[in-house]
C-alpha cells in the first residue's frame, strides 16, 4: 500500500520541487541580474556530468527534483 502511494506521490512532490526551483532560479536571476553567470554555472554542472542536460520527460517527471539543465539555461537566456 505504501509503495503504491509512493508511486503516485513521488511525481507530484518532484513537480512541486521543480516549481520551487524555477522560482529560486528566477529570484536569483532578478537579484543578481547576471544571466551569463547563471548560464555559466549550469554549463559547468553539465561539463562535470553532475546532471543530465536533456532527460526524457518521463524520467524528469518521475525522478528529478530540479528542472533539467537545458530548461534552466533556456529560461535564463529568455531573461537576458
Amino acid at each position: 500500500m505504501l509503495a503504491a502511494l509512493g508511486l503516485v506521490l513521488t511525481p507530484l512532490v518532484n513537480a512541486f520541487s521543480r516549481y520551487i526551483e524555477r522560482q529560486a532560479d528566477d529570484f536569483a536571476l532578478a537579484l543578481t541580474r547576471d544571466p551569463a553567470g547563471f548560464i555559466g554555472a549550469m554549463e559547468r554542472l553539465a561539463a562535470l556530468n553532475l546532471a543530465e542536460r536533456r532527460p526524457h520527460p518521463l524520467k524528469e517527471a518521475l525522478l528529478f527534483s530540479h528542472p533539467a539543465l537545458d530548461r534552466r539555461i533556456a529560461r535564463a537566456r529568455a531573461v537576458a
